[in-house]
């Protein structure tokens, strides 16, 4: 979708991971500011909107790896004139290294309870992100295809991790919760909607080694 007729429109950008057990949001600082903001751009004339978030993006990722990047779209918010697009990164390769590019300080990652905590966000901002929001998005998001659960997870894993990472995404199932359960669901929901397989790999480290598996290949 494209912008034929210029106007006022920030597209702001959610990178999402689980970390620690905890749905967290990428946030940015840049230099001569000291709130912490969402990795964000303004639309210009007759920009496209995959293409102003992938000008947004390639200044965190760089240029080379937007490709693996696919957006969609949360929702709009008008605030204060300016009319705000949110979008939910979807990255195909979780593992990017993050860049530090010229205007910007610092970047980390929050949780729900961080965000409120030690005014760490412009007023303005903070009142426009809903983090309940973002995550009852994700939870659906994931619920619609559990394939998707890829875009939130390592390149490899084992099936422990991927039980932890549907979990702390919010799915509830009573499956889920445990161990020989959750495997008996996988075992018949990729047989009739493949999404992981197996890889050569072994994780090795103070317990038994695991099989690792990795995500197949989907397209949102």
């Amino acid at each position: 979708m494209s912008n034929p007729k210029y106007c006022n429109i920030k597209i702001n950008i959610f990178f999402v991971r689980v970390i620690s057990n905890n749905l967290k949001i990428l946030f940015i600082k840049n230099k001569g500011s000291n709130f912490w903001e969402l990795p964000n751009t303004v639309l210009t004339e007759n920009e496209d909107f995959s293409v102003a978030c992938k000008r947004a993006a390639s200044l965190l990722i760089g240029q080379s790896y937007t490709e693996d990047i696919e957006y969609k779209l949360i929702d709009n918010i008008l605030c204060n004139g300016l009319l705000e697009t949110n979008y939910l990164s979807l990255n195909k390769k979780f593992n990017h290294n993050f860049l530090y590019n010229k205007n910007l300080k610092d970047l980390t990652w929050f949780c729900d309870k961080e965000l409120t905590e030690n005014n760490i966000l412009n007023k303005n901002i903070l009142n426009n992100i809903k983090f309940n929001k973002i995550s009852n998005f994700v939870t659906e998001f994931i619920r619609s295809d559990f394939a998707n659960v890829r875009y939130f997870i390592k390149n490899k894993f084992t099936l422990s991790e991927l039980q932890k990472t549907f979990i702390n995404l919010g799915i509830n199932k009573k499956q889920f919760y445990e161990k020989r359960n959750f495997r008996k669901w996988l075992f018949v929901q990729n047989k009739d909607n493949l999404f992981i397989e197996e890889t050569n790999l072994m994780q090795h480290g103070n317990h038994r080694p695991a099989k690792l598996y990795k995500p197949l290949d989907r397209i949102v």
